[in-house]
C-alpha cells in the first residue's frame, strides 16, 4: 500500500529525525497506556466543566508553552475532572466570557490561564492522585509495540 515511486528522489535524513521518531513512538506508548488504563473518574463532567477543561487544553498548543507549564495544565485539567476544586472550573468559564468580550492576545490569554491555574495547588493534588491510584490495583493491558512505523520528518 505504501511505496515511493520511481520518480522520487532519495533525501538524506536530518539530523534530529531518529529523535523525533523516539519521541513520537515515546507518545504512542505512553497515549496506549493511558488509554487501556481508561479513565479512573468515569465521571460524565457538566459543560461548564468541560468548556473549562478544553479552554484550558488548548493552551497546550501554544509554541510557548514550557514544560513546567504543560504539567501544570495537565494537572489542572485532571483536577477538573475529578472534581477537586469546585472554583476552578468557574473561574476559568470566567476567563473565557472576558476572552470574548476584551479580545486579548494569545499569550495573554495564555498567562491568565497559568496565573489562574499557579493560584491552586494543582501539583500537590496530582501527587496526591498518584499515591490513591498506587494503592488501587489496576488491571494492565500489555500491548506489544509497533512492528512498523510510518514516519515523516520534516526539516526546519
Amino acid at each position: 500500500m505504501y511505496k515511493a515511486e520511481i520518480s522520487e528522489r532519495a533525501v538524506p535524513l536530518h539530523s534530529l529525525h531518529h529523535e523525533q521518531i523516539n519521541c513520537a513512538l515515546n507518545s504512542f506508548t505512553t497515549g496506549e497506556s493511558i488509554s487501556s488504563l481508561g479513565d479512573k473518574a468515569n465521571v460524565k463532567l457538566g459543560p461548564n466543566e468541560s468548556r473549562a477543561i478544553s479552554f484550558i487544553e488548548k493552551q497546550l498548543l501554544r509554541e510557548f508553552v514550557t514544560i513546567e507549564d504543560k504539567e501544570l495544565i495537565n494537572a489542572g485539567s485532571t483536577a477538573i475532572r475529578r472534581g477537586k476544586f469546585q472554583k476552578l472550573p468557574r473561574e476559568i468559564n470566567k476567563l473565557i466570557k472576558e476572552a470574548i468580550t476584551k479580545k486579548p492576545t494569545l499569550s495573554e490569554n495564555y498567562n491568565n490561564v497559568i496565573k489562574l491555574l499557579k493560584s491552586y495547588p494543582l501539583l500537590e493534588t496530582i501527587s496526591e492522585f498518584n499515591e490513591i491510584d498506587k494503592v488501587v490495583p489496576q488491571r494492565i493491558i500489555k500491548f506489544d509495540k509497533p512492528a512498523i512505523i510510518l514516519s515523516e520528518s520534516f526539516t526546519i
